[in-house]
Protein backbone atom coordinates (compact mmCIF):
# COMPACT_ATOMS: atom_id res chain seq x y z
CA UNK A 1 0.00 0.00 0.00
CA UNK A 2 1.25 3.35 -0.96
CA UNK A 3 0.69 7.26 1.17
CA UNK A 4 1.57 9.53 -1.35
CA UNK A 5 1.60 13.55 -0.80
CA UNK A 6 2.84 15.87 -3.19
CA UNK A 7 4.28 19.59 -4.45
CA UNK A 8 2.86 20.88 -8.23
CA UNK A 9 4.73 23.50 -9.11
CA UNK A 10 3.06 25.19 -12.52
CA UNK A 11 0.71 23.74 -14.91
CA UNK A 12 -0.56 24.19 -17.90
CA UNK A 13 -3.31 22.86 -20.39
CA UNK A 14 -2.69 22.84 -24.53
CA UNK A 15 -4.84 21.64 -27.20
CA UNK A 16 -3.56 23.01 -30.64
CA UNK A 17 -6.00 21.07 -32.43
CA UNK A 18 -8.62 23.15 -30.87
CA UNK A 19 -6.66 26.23 -31.22
CA UNK A 20 -6.63 26.31 -27.22
CA UNK A 21 -3.55 26.91 -24.76
CA UNK A 22 -4.55 28.20 -21.23
CA UNK A 23 -1.53 28.83 -18.88
CA UNK A 24 -1.94 29.04 -15.18
CA UNK A 25 0.49 29.16 -12.94
CA UNK A 26 0.00 27.82 -8.92
CA UNK A 27 1.05 25.56 -6.12
CA UNK A 28 -0.58 22.93 -4.27
CA UNK A 29 1.05 21.14 -0.80
CA UNK A 30 -0.90 17.85 0.90
CA UNK A 31 -1.77 14.55 0.81
CA UNK A 32 -2.63 12.40 -2.39
CA UNK A 33 -4.61 9.59 -3.23
CA UNK A 34 -4.04 6.28 -1.22
CA UNK A 35 -2.91 3.38 -4.14
CA UNK A 36 -3.33 -0.26 -3.07
CA UNK A 37 -1.85 -3.56 -4.38
CA UNK A 38 -4.39 -6.35 -3.10
CA UNK A 39 -3.04 -8.87 -5.57
CA UNK A 40 0.15 -9.94 -7.32
CA UNK A 41 2.33 -12.62 -8.06
CA UNK A 42 6.25 -12.17 -8.45
CA UNK A 43 9.23 -14.37 -9.48
CA UNK A 44 12.62 -14.21 -10.32
CA UNK A 45 15.63 -15.68 -12.74
CA UNK A 46 19.21 -14.60 -11.61
CA UNK A 47 19.59 -10.97 -11.23
CA UNK A 48 15.71 -9.81 -12.76
CA UNK A 49 13.02 -10.28 -10.97
CA UNK A 50 9.63 -9.96 -12.42
CA UNK A 51 6.26 -9.02 -11.50
CA UNK A 52 2.85 -8.86 -12.39
CA UNK A 53 -0.02 -6.92 -9.72
CA UNK A 54 -3.46 -5.09 -9.91
CA UNK A 55 -3.13 -1.73 -7.94
CA UNK A 56 -6.24 0.30 -7.35
CA UNK A 57 -6.32 3.78 -7.20
CA UNK A 58 -8.30 5.12 -3.83
CA UNK A 59 -9.78 8.52 -4.16
CA UNK A 60 -8.69 9.82 -0.37
CA UNK A 61 -6.77 12.77 -2.00
CA UNK A 62 -7.04 16.30 -1.53
CA UNK A 63 -9.67 17.70 -4.68
CA UNK A 64 -11.72 20.36 -5.73
CA UNK A 65 -13.73 20.57 -8.83
CA UNK A 66 -12.29 23.93 -10.06
CA UNK A 67 -8.30 23.14 -8.89
CA UNK A 68 -6.07 23.37 -11.31
CA UNK A 69 -3.54 21.45 -9.30
CA UNK A 70 -5.30 18.55 -7.22
CA UNK A 71 -3.07 16.12 -5.52
CA UNK A 72 -6.23 13.37 -5.70
CA UNK A 73 -8.29 12.23 -8.77
CA UNK A 74 -11.58 11.88 -7.14
CA UNK A 75 -12.06 8.76 -8.72
CA UNK A 76 -11.43 4.90 -8.30
CA UNK A 77 -8.99 3.47 -11.02
CA UNK A 78 -7.81 0.01 -11.49
CA UNK A 79 -4.61 -0.79 -12.68
CA UNK A 80 -2.97 -3.73 -14.62
CA UNK A 81 0.74 -3.52 -14.61
CA UNK A 82 3.66 -5.74 -15.14
CA UNK A 83 7.68 -4.75 -13.80
CA UNK A 84 11.01 -5.82 -13.97
CA UNK A 85 14.17 -4.93 -11.92
CA UNK A 86 17.33 -6.11 -13.02
CA UNK A 87 20.00 -5.61 -10.02
CA UNK A 88 23.59 -6.76 -10.59
CA UNK A 89 25.05 -7.54 -7.21
CA UNK A 90 28.52 -7.06 -8.34
CA UNK A 91 27.65 -3.24 -9.56
CA UNK A 92 25.85 -0.79 -7.60
CA UNK A 93 23.32 -0.42 -10.86
CA UNK A 94 19.72 -1.04 -10.61
CA UNK A 95 17.22 -1.02 -13.23
CA UNK A 96 13.58 -0.77 -12.79
CA UNK A 97 10.82 -0.92 -15.56
CA UNK A 98 6.81 -0.81 -15.17
CA UNK A 99 4.11 -0.94 -17.71
CA UNK A 100 0.81 -0.61 -16.98
CA UNK A 101 -2.54 -0.18 -18.28
CA UNK A 102 -5.17 2.16 -16.38
CA UNK A 103 -8.75 2.17 -16.60
CA UNK A 104 -10.66 4.65 -14.70
CA UNK A 105 -14.27 4.99 -13.16
CA UNK A 106 -16.51 8.45 -13.56
CA UNK A 107 -15.52 11.67 -11.41
CA UNK A 108 -19.22 12.02 -9.51
CA UNK A 109 -18.66 15.46 -8.72
CA UNK A 110 -17.81 16.56 -12.40
CA UNK A 111 -19.30 13.58 -14.73
CA UNK A 112 -16.63 13.25 -16.36
CA UNK A 113 -14.49 10.04 -17.40
CA UNK A 114 -11.17 9.84 -18.14
CA UNK A 115 -10.09 7.47 -21.06
CA UNK A 116 -7.87 4.07 -20.22
CA UNK A 117 -4.72 4.87 -20.74
CA UNK A 118 -0.63 3.40 -20.95
CA UNK A 119 1.87 4.01 -19.01
CA UNK A 120 5.55 3.37 -18.89
CA UNK A 121 8.03 4.34 -15.89
CA UNK A 122 11.52 3.50 -15.55
CA UNK A 123 14.28 3.99 -13.31
CA UNK A 124 18.09 4.08 -13.14
CA UNK A 125 19.50 3.93 -9.70
CA UNK A 126 22.70 3.54 -8.10
CA UNK A 127 23.03 2.23 -5.42
CA UNK A 128 24.55 4.04 -2.47
CA UNK A 129 24.06 1.46 1.20
CA UNK A 130 21.99 -0.86 1.30
CA UNK A 131 19.10 1.55 2.55
CA UNK A 132 19.71 4.58 0.28
CA UNK A 133 18.91 4.37 -3.51
CA UNK A 134 19.33 7.73 -5.71
CA UNK A 135 18.64 7.63 -9.42
CA UNK A 136 17.15 9.05 -12.40
CA UNK A 137 13.79 8.50 -13.05
CA UNK A 138 11.06 9.30 -16.38
CA UNK A 139 7.66 8.45 -17.56
CA UNK A 140 5.73 7.80 -20.91
CA UNK A 141 1.96 8.22 -21.02
CA UNK A 142 -0.70 8.03 -23.90
CA UNK A 143 -4.39 8.01 -23.46
CA UNK A 144 -5.79 4.73 -25.66
CA UNK A 145 -9.38 5.23 -25.18
CA UNK A 146 -11.25 9.27 -25.89
CA UNK A 147 -12.96 10.68 -22.46
CA UNK A 148 -16.74 10.48 -22.19
CA UNK A 149 -19.55 11.47 -20.18
CA UNK A 150 -21.55 14.54 -19.67
CA UNK A 151 -18.51 16.62 -18.30
CA UNK A 152 -16.46 16.04 -21.55
CA UNK A 153 -17.18 18.80 -23.43
CA UNK A 154 -14.04 19.34 -25.55
CA UNK A 155 -14.60 15.42 -26.74
CA UNK A 156 -12.12 12.78 -26.64
CA UNK A 157 -9.47 14.82 -25.69
CA UNK A 158 -6.97 12.38 -25.57
CA UNK A 159 -4.06 13.28 -23.41
CA UNK A 160 -0.06 12.55 -23.72
CA UNK A 161 2.80 13.25 -21.89
CA UNK A 162 7.10 12.77 -21.21
CA UNK A 163 8.89 13.79 -18.66
CA UNK A 164 12.14 13.51 -16.88
CA UNK A 165 13.53 13.48 -13.32
CA UNK A 166 15.52 12.53 -10.31
CA UNK A 167 14.25 9.91 -7.36
CA UNK A 168 15.78 8.74 -4.05
CA UNK A 169 14.39 5.65 -2.23
CA UNK A 170 15.22 5.17 1.75
CA UNK A 171 14.37 1.87 3.61
CA UNK A 172 14.19 1.92 7.29
CA UNK A 173 15.49 -1.06 8.07
CA UNK A 174 16.13 -3.40 5.13
CA UNK A 175 14.53 -6.56 7.14
CA UNK A 176 11.00 -4.22 7.70
CA UNK A 177 9.16 -3.31 4.71
CA UNK A 178 8.67 0.20 5.06
CA UNK A 179 10.12 2.48 2.37
CA UNK A 180 10.22 6.06 1.69
CA UNK A 181 10.45 7.53 -1.71
CA UNK A 182 11.12 11.05 -2.77
CA UNK A 183 10.48 11.71 -6.55
CA UNK A 184 10.55 15.08 -8.84
CA UNK A 185 9.71 14.60 -12.36
CA UNK A 186 9.59 17.69 -14.98
CA UNK A 187 7.68 17.23 -18.08
CA UNK A 188 9.20 17.82 -21.61
CA UNK A 189 6.01 17.13 -23.27
CA UNK A 190 2.35 17.23 -22.48
CA UNK A 191 -0.84 17.69 -24.56
CA UNK A 192 -4.19 17.80 -23.24
CA UNK A 193 -3.30 16.99 -19.49
CA UNK A 194 -1.61 19.21 -16.95
CA UNK A 195 2.35 19.90 -17.33
CA UNK A 196 5.08 21.35 -14.86
CA UNK A 197 7.45 19.72 -12.33
CA UNK A 198 5.89 17.42 -9.70
CA UNK A 199 7.46 16.31 -6.48
CA UNK A 200 6.20 13.39 -4.80
CA UNK A 201 6.63 11.80 -1.62
CA UNK A 202 5.46 8.59 -0.60
CA UNK A 203 5.44 5.81 2.00
CA UNK A 204 5.70 2.54 0.61
CA UNK A 205 4.12 -0.30 3.41
CA UNK A 206 4.62 -3.73 1.79
CA UNK A 207 2.26 -6.37 3.58
CA UNK A 208 4.41 -9.90 3.62
CA UNK A 209 2.87 -12.64 2.71
CA UNK A 210 1.07 -14.84 5.31
CA UNK A 211 2.79 -17.90 6.23
CA UNK A 212 0.96 -21.34 6.77
CA UNK A 213 1.46 -22.83 9.88
CA UNK A 214 2.75 -26.23 9.55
Amino acid sequence: MLFRSGLVLTSSVQDPGLGISVERKNSNVGFGDVYAVPIGLSWSKKNTYYMFYEGINVPLGEYSSGGCCNLGLNIWAFDSNFSFTYHDYEKPVQFDSNVGFMYNLKNNDTGYKSGANVHWDVTLGFIVSDRLQVGRSGYLYQQVVGDSGSGAKLGEFKGEGLGLGASLSYVFDPTRPLELQFEWIHDLHTENRLGGDWFTFAIIARIPPLQSKK
